[in-house]
């Protein structure tokens, strides 16, 4: 997930009263929301779904559906084959406005709170949650509570992210990357993840002296994992030989293979095995090591360096 809010509007008033038409009113609120996620963290919008609107799915790639909520009270709502459903709630669902269109398959929910909320569904399957942040005065936690399938608990990992996981553990059903957080300058800013049940809370300290505003702040669903060449070796190696899920999995757990985390080593070892060594040593060929990615949605795949 990731988040931001910004600060729209302002009232002139010079010897006559001025009159500023609702619909003009919020075609600048999201230009102004567009431009602060376009000016500190372009890549949000990138690849994104351009297709999609409130209320009804869409599918999203291969055996994803994704429903954009019209309120915050209704959440963002995933269906997938072979992985139960998830429903991601948005902040200050009570209090924010009903959602608004600010680009192509883009909506923003006023939080009425000095920040506004922005799911983004990429064409990759993973969501984006951006909440722009206007000014001091505008919360420091966001809350998003998870509706988890029956046995399904959230948790924080070693990396500083968070997971949906079944209660075997064998299976991730949603991830979110870790915590982060930019202001106007393009700047980090101090943020992290708490887990409460099974709400997942990004903490942004965006009010110390200094941030340039507005703050965007984004939990990406989805993971991505540094291995260096000679672990994916390693990997190519386990897989060429026939090594299944269970023997995967201890060897990231032992340090065998090292760079992945073993809270979420079954996972990880079925997304390799699915994929094969051909596809992991061709996304190495250039011997420089590979990105291991996994969405929220428990699709993985590798990449080149």
């Amino acid at each position: 997930m990731r988040f931001t809010a910004k600060l729209v509007g302002a009232a002139l008033v010079a010897c006559a009263a001025l009159t500023v038409h609702p619909q003009a009113a919020m075609a600048a609120a999201a230009d102004d929301t567009v431009n602060a996620i376009q000016r500190s963290a372009p890549e949000v919008l990138q690849d994104r779904v351009a297709t999609l609107t409130t209320g009804a799915p869409t599918a999203v790639g291969q055996s994803v559906s994704v429903t954009l909520p019209s309120s915050t009270a209704e959440g963002v709502k995933i269906r997938r084959a072979n992985v139960p459903d998830i429903t991601v709630g948005l902040p200050s669902a009570a209090a924010a406005a009903p959602a608004r269109k600010v680009a192509a398959g883009v909506v923003a929910f006023d939080n009425r709170d000095g920040s506004t909320t922005v799911p983004i569904v990429k064409s990759n399957g993973s969501v984006e949650i951006v909440t722009t942040i206007s000014s001091s005065g505008a919360p420091s936690r966001y809350a998003y509570p998870v509706d988890l399938p029956k046995g399904a608990h959230l948790e924080l990992t070693e990396y500083g992210g968070a997971v949906v996981v079944n209660s075997a553990r064998t299976q991730v059903i949603a991830t979110v990357d870790p915590a982060w957080a930019k202001d106007a300058l393009g700047r980090s800013v101090a943020t992290h993840y708490e887990v409460h049940g099974s709400t997942l809370v990004q903490v942004v300290e965006h009010k110390k002296a200094g941030t340039a505003y507005p703050v965007v702040a984004d939990p990406w669903w989805g993971y991505q994992w540094v291995v260096s060449n000679a672990t994916a070796n390693r990997i190519s190696a386990l897989l060429y030989g026939g090594a299944g899920v269970s023997a995967i999995a201890a060897a990231i757990c032992t340090g065998t293979i090292v760079g992945l985390p073993c809270g979420v080593a079954f996972a990880i070892a079925a997304g390799l095995v699915t994929i094969g060594g051909a596809a992991v040593s061709f996304c190495n060929a250039n011997g420089r090591g590979i990105y291991i990615n996994l969405t929220w949605n428990g699709w993985l795949w590798c990449s080149s360096r």
